[in-house]
């Protein structure tokens, strides 16, 4: 009986087998045994998405998959398989050392198996089944699969985590505590201490908002939102280490009331208001001294016994005060502004000079043509307008000129644009035509002027250089004159297919002189378009024929004798088939050499129409006999007693 081997290759030796090997064998199976107890390897499985196939080898400890502990190594670039044939049952300790986030997944050939995730490179303890590969449950974390986790001995204290992403604690049969991703908050509102009486927690640290109804003992740091109670009032004389009271809503001070952006009197609340940058005093200001460091905007009347600009007492300068209409200069003003309310500034005939003028709805003259923007010798630098501005002209702008976004100037109705005088102008009388009018000439003058339309010019076209066309132009009847083109101009090239018809061209126009050596090809002219109208005397001779061009039918009968044909130009290839007859072949041309081939031992006779026929070659004995009339003569076999050279007729033999 042969030997038989295990699923990890441990060789089972029959009876009587293997004498003097026995040892050695043994050996290896006890290699093998060590190997799948102790055994480490490591294996690598770099490279992109692939499949890594562990087998086991019958009687040898040098498999892979025969260890306990197989490593897997190496920069993933794609997830990976690793396969473990169906029939092996075994514990393995995978270690996942490779590099990349991909997933490494050990499975059986044909059933499932356990995934390492793209980050997790940890170890896992597995085994076989013979089946699947199943993962025992002690590679780190313990899946309870959201099971109650009982802690005490009575059974109503446990952890639960049925719900996803939620940890519930409960404390003598009843949910106490919820921890979720970001918050760890009691099952029933007031119902948890946290610390007691006597068992305090030291420090507590808060990087946010702390909300609490009540709160006992020192208190430091920013609170916010409602007080209530004593925690409301500040029931001690002096308060030193109070630094900072936050954000108040109110706060009354004796008689003084700050609520918001008003500070006040109990009898007059809203007396001081603050706002970005003003001060706004709703009653009376009353001050043994004022001391203004900036500007003073006074929306009212000012009253003082005496005011002193710059130490200039100001009665010096204005005269009399009340009402200002004695005002006669002010002297330079460097700064400030006339406000809206300021009214109309008449200055008589003088200007106003300034380095920006604004101007928030419009700037008009005084009357209608009344002044003028610039003079003839001080003139604006640019003009800025806006998108879709309009420019007027005439009274009742019956022209305008209207900027038109990112494309140009619209001119308004079938107004024109004048040149010179009134006869020279560019106008559009519809929105399909646009007309450029002169009283003599339109002068354009460029290296190139490219017309993408059709032209119609309804008097006479003068062209000092040369029209290129890049189509066939079209002519009137009878327009093309001899003297119109130049020698040699027309070749095949100048002429499309089908291009020339006969009324095209006037009667004699087409000279010998005006056609270029074989221009004129069978392709390039019309059925029928060329008559002998059109064709000058003497004007075709051979040069223009394309080679093979004249067949028989345009030669007149009998046009063409010995004279017309050189030496050797008729061949085979120009008879007509069947029109060679006896009256066309010279006595004594026809030789042998001139005859067709026959078969050997054939004979040439003629039948009853006078037809040559070819007898067959008779066999060796036989003889030629007639047949009578109407017939060939055939070989026969001679009769008893009749010679060969009886039987012989009228006959040629060939070979």
């Amino acid at each position: 009986m042969a030997s038989t081997f295990t699923d990890l290759g441990i060789e089972k030796m029959a009876t009587g087998e293997n004498a003097g090997t026995w040892g050695d064998k043994t050996n290896t199976n006890l290699d093998i045994v060590n190997t799948a107890i102790a055994g480490y390897v490591e294996q690598s499985i770099a490279g992109g998405a692939d499949t890594t196939a562990l087998t086991i080898t019958d009687g040898a400890a040098t498999a892979t998959l025969q260890n306990a502990v197989i490593k897997f190594t190496g920069t993933i670039s794609g997830n990976q398989v690793v396969t473990i044939p169906d029939s092996i049952e075994k514990t393995f300790i995978i270690v996942n050392g490779t590099s990349g986030a991909f997933t490494v997944q050990v499975k059986t050939v044909s059933g499932t198996g356990v995934i390492f995730g793209v980050s997790e490179k940890s170890t896992k303890l597995l085994f076989s089944d013979g089946t699947n590969i199943v993962d025992a449950g002690f590679s780190g974390a313990l899946d309870i699969e959201g099971r109650e986790l009982v802690l005490d001995a009575d059974g109503d204290t446990s952890l639960t985590a049925d719900t996803d992403d939620q940890i519930d604690i409960k404390i003598g049969g009843t949910d106490q505590l919820t921890i979720k991703d970001g918050a760890l908050s009691p099952v029933t509102t007031n119902d948890i201490d946290l610390g007691t009486a006597s068992l305090e927690f030291k420090n507590a640290f808060f990087d946010g908002t702390v909300t609490s109804d009540a709160f006992a003992g020192p208190l430091t740091g920013n609170v916010t939102g409602n007080a209530s109670g004593t925690a409301a009032t500040v029931t001690t004389a002096a308060q030193s280490n109070i630094t900072s009271l936050g954000t108040l809503t109110t706060l009354t001070v004796d008689n003084v009331i700050t609520n918001g952006s008003t500070i006040g009197h109990t009898s007059d609340t809203d007396l001081i208001t603050l706002a970005d940058g003003v001060v706004t005093v709703a009653g009376e200001l009353d001050a043994t001294t004022l001391d203004i460091s900036g500007n003073a905007d006074i929306d009212g009347t000012l009253e003082a016994d005496a005011i002193t600009i710059n130490g200039t007492a100001i009665a010096s300068v204005l005269s009399p005060i009340a009402g200002g209409s004695g005002i006669v200069t002010t002297g330079a003003l460097d700064a400030g502004s006339i406000t809206s309310g300021f009214g109309a500034i008449d200055n008589g005939t003088s200007g106003i000079r300034t380095n920006t003028f604004t101007a928030e709805t419009s700037f008009v003259p005084d009357a209608q043509d009344g002044a003028a923007l610039g003079t003839t010798s001080l003139q604006f630098s640019d003009l800025f307008l806006a998108d879709e501005a309009v420019i007027g002209f005439g009274d009742n702008n019956e022209v305008t000129l209207t900027h038109v976004h990112d494309t140009g100037i619209l001119l308004n109705g079938t107004n024109v644009i004048q040149f010179n005088d009134a006869s020279q102008n560019i106008g559009a009388p519809s929105n399909a035509i646009l007309d450029i009018n002169a009283t003599d000439e339109i002068e354009l003058n460029s290296t190139l002027i490219d017309i993408n339309a059709n032209v119609e010019i309804s008097g006479t076209a003068t062209t000092t250089g040369v029209h290129t066309f890049t189509a066939v132009p079209l002519f009137p009847n009878d327009t093309i004159e001899t003297a119109d083109i130049q020698a040699d101009a027309i070749t095949a090239a100048k002429i499309a297919d089908n291009a020339v018809v006969t009324a095209g061209i006037n009667a004699d126009a087409v000279t010998a002189a005006k056609i270029a050596d074989n221009a004129v090809v069978t392709a390039g002219i019309n059925a029928d378009a060329v008559t002998g109208a059109e064709i000058a005397d003497d004007a075709i001779n051979s040069e223009h024929y394309t080679d093979g061009s004249i067949d028989h039918v345009h030669l007149a009968g009998d046009a063409v004798d010995g004279d017309n044909l050189a030496d050797n130009a008729v061949d085979s290839e120009h008879y007509t088939d069947g029109s060679i007859d006896t009256v066309h072949i010279g006595d004594n041309q026809v030789t042998l050499a001139k005859m067709a081939g026959g078969t050997d031992g054939n004979i040439i006779s003629f039948d009853a129409s006078g037809d040559p026929v070819a007898i067959a070659t008779g066999s060796d004995g036989q003889v030629l006999t007639s047949t009578g009339a109407g017939s060939p003569p055939a070989f026969e076999t001679p009769a008893a007693g009749i010679s060969a050279g009886k039987a012989i007729a009228f006959a040629i033999v060939f070979g």
